[in-house]
């Protein structure tokens, strides 16, 4: 029986990229996990991580609240990853017959390093779109061996960092690809509006997740992209005569209808929400004057 060769140069590039994805995100849920082959480590990595346990462990014993929590602290219940972890500790309580807090051990090994693949795997095809393959595979590397991305998706890291960084990249993506996205009514493009939707869309469940301050910093990362492209948009339009034929363009290059759809919902959250201000501005200034005592 003669050898099956395969010529390299007739296999496509696009299985190349996906060979050196699938062998990078593997390195990379190595790194997150290895700290696991250890039987005398214990895979809870710190002291964040214990309290979002105790808290999905409420959840999935159907508990409410805690007693002590103040009326109204939506962080009490909802955040970090007290509900993902529930929910998947749930899940895999009904697939294995799991104990509740076997389940939630399970799930807290499980969830970090899986939130950490679905990353990679964003940031890998939207550096291809933006960039080139070769950009995205040494982004993905990046994702892989960083020291604080390792430390935030490894098993047992039950803190809401990984979670707000991937609900962070989604909607900023969303926002930036806004132009982009397929769609039509009447035979007019609607991807800003879907792009608009899916801002929004990540802004509640980081809301639910970290208050308000997740979803400020995406409307801040979202803020900033659009007032850094509206100049460098309308300058590069120096062929063009006239202030509206180049502004018109410069505000269609910087998802200005995008914009106008999140400012909405945010204005319309905020007068919803007004009731909390008074807190928001509270914990604002407990931060500044704290800022040169603690480590804040």
């Amino acid at each position: 029986m003669k050898p099956v060769r395969v010529r390299l140069a007739s296999v496509p590039v696009h299985v190349y990229g996906a060979i050196l994805f699938c062998l990078l995100a593997a390195f990379g849920l190595l790194m997150r996990c290895v700290h696991l082959l250890n039987p005398d480590n214990h895979y809870i990595l710190n002291a964040d991580s214990h309290f979002f346990r105790w808290l999905s462990l409420r959840i999935i014993s159907g508990e409410g609240p805690s007693h002590d929590a103040p009326d109204g602290a939506i962080w009490a219940l909802h955040s970090g990853l007290a509900y993902p972890l529930a929910y998947s500790g749930k899940a895999l309580q009904h697939v294995f017959g799991l104990s509740p807090a076997a389940a939630v051990d399970l799930s807290g090994k499980l969830l970090p390093p899986a939130l950490a693949l679905l990353t990679m795997a964003i940031i890998y095809f939207a550096a291809i779109k933006v960039f080139d393959r070769r950009t995205a595979l040494f982004a993905v590397l990046a994702w892989a061996i960083m020291l604080h991305s390792v430390h935030y998706g490894g098993a047992g890291y039950l803190d809401r960092d990984g979670l707000t960084m991937l609900l962070i990249m989604v909607g900023a993506l969303a926002f930036y690809f806004a132009s982009t996205l397929p769609g039509r009514i009447r035979n007019r493009k609607v991807g800003w509006l879907a792009a608009g939707l899916a801002v929004l869309l990540a802004e509640g469940l980081l809301y639910l997740e970290w208050h308000y301050i997740g979803a400020l910093l995406l409307l801040t990362v979202i803020a900033v992209y659009f007032v850094v492209r509206l100049p460098i948009a309308y300058q590069q339009r120096t062929g063009e005569v006239g202030l509206r034929r180049r502004l018109i363009p410069a505000l269609e290059d910087a998802n200005w209808r995008t914009l106008a759809v999140v400012a909405a919902g945010n204005a319309l959250a905020a007068a919803v929400l007004h009731q909390q201000a008074p807190s928001w501005a509270r914990f604002v200034i407990d931060m500044v004057q704290a800022r040169g005592q603690t480590g804040v």
